[in-house]
């Protein structure tokens, strides 16, 4: 079996093998996030396993699994950080990537990488209790309304201090806004090993919708609270009206990552 010195590389030598797609983790099967089709553990078969220690922590690991299903013809990558994602898997699903499955061709190698992923599993599991589908929803949602709400407050700053238009002033700031909440949804990804290109690919699959919801929402808000577009920075009514916003922006998006984390489209933070 090859090896890499990156994740990022391996993804990307992967990708050029054909492993073209990306599987997420549901609790009881993996998902492909470009066409739904969900994968059971007897629908897919694992072909390579690779491992890569955290950059800065030794211990913050990354397990890259090459997968391929003849039944839907699909190849592709699941890169499994563990974490709370990890932790609502099935038994089955963790047996299915822990142990061999039914081909004959193993090398040792997948071998024991297979078993220490089913070891380091099982010890996380014994270390933590089940995450809702509600508290990730909750801690995907409150990542986006930072990033979000980071780009809008320098948005609404610059726009107020160059005079600009209202109009320009929400272009502005919902430019910023999606700016820097794709940036902080890439940047954990890229501190794992995946390229620019791949990074951004996962963040507008996962959050693109839920980013652009709420968006739209603080900026409704905002615009429509009297006074707001006409204070200026110092003064309570400019912060009054962002915090409205920003906190109907979280209700709106909320119901959005609910369904993205309950279809398996998680949120890798």
């Amino acid at each position: 079996m090859k090896t890499y010195d990156t994740l990022s590389e391996a993804v990307n030598d992967l990708v050029q093998r054909g492993y073209g797609y990306n599987f997420n983790m549901k609790r009881d099967c993996i998902t492909c996030l470009e066409n739904g089709v969900d994968l059971q553990p007897e629908e897919f078969e694992i072909d390579e396993i690779h491992r890569f220690e955290g950059m800065t922590d030794p211990g913050d690991e990354n397990i890259l699994f090459a997968i391929s299903s003849a039944k839907y013809n699909l190849k592709g990558t699941l890169v499994n950080a563990f974490g709370v994602y990890a932790d609502t898997a099935s038994a089955e699903l963790i047996a299915k990537l822990g142990s061999p499955s039914g081909r004959s061709q193993r090398s040792d190698g997948l071998s024991q990488e297979r078993n220490a992923w089913m070891k380091e599993h099982q010890h996380h599991s014994s270390l933590a209790q089940p995450i809702s589908n509600w508290r990730l929803a909750m801690s995907a949602t409150l990542h986006c309304l930072l990033g979000c709400g980071i780009g809008e407050v320098i948005g609404m700053v610059i726009g107020m201090a160059l005079l600009l238009s209202n109009v320009a002033t929400i272009v502005l700031t919902i430019s910023l806004g999606f700016i820097f909440g794709f940036a902080l949804g890439m940047v954990p990804l890229l501190r794992a090993g995946f390229s620019f290109g791949r990074a951004f690919k996962q963040v507008l699959i996962a959050e693109a919708l839920s980013i652009a919801v709420m968006e739209g929402v603080e900026v409704l808000v905002a615009v429509n609270t009297p006074g707001v577009m006409e204070a200026h920075v110092t003064e309570p009514i400019f912060w009054g009206g962002m915090m409205l916003g920003l906190a109907a922006g979280f209700v709106a998006a909320f119901p959005v990552n609910y369904i993205f984390v309950s279809q398996g489209i998680r949120h890798q933070h």
